[in-house]
């Protein structure tokens, strides 16, 4: 319902960043959950690329990748929110 309501926000005001904000919140949120879940200190010089490596952040990437291969089949305003509809979003498969 996010991504639509997203879509939504672009098509009235041509603001090609509302497309872009179901994804990053989705990794915004699962970047602080693996900060949080595996402890990683702020100070820590490699702690962005611990997170990109994390099991649960390559799931993800690789699922937006997928998603938006998916959506940039799409033909006109109309299939993309049909394809927003049935494709799978969200953190960890949640949607």
């Amino acid at each position: 319902m996010f991504a639509v309501c997203s879509l939504l926000d672009y098509l009235e005001g041509n603001d090609v960043d509302a497309l872009l904000r179901p994804s990053s919140y989705a990794l915004d949120s699962l970047d602080l959950y693996i900060q949080e879940t595996e402890a990683l200190d702020l100070r820590d010089m490699e702690r962005e690329s611990k997170i990109l490596e994390h099991p649960l952040m390559r799931v993800e990437l690789e699922e937006q990748r997928r998603l938006l291969g998916q959506l940039s089949m799409c033909e006109d305003v109309y299939d993309l929110v049909e394809g927003i509809r049935e494709v799978r979003v969200g953190n960890l498969g949640v949607g």
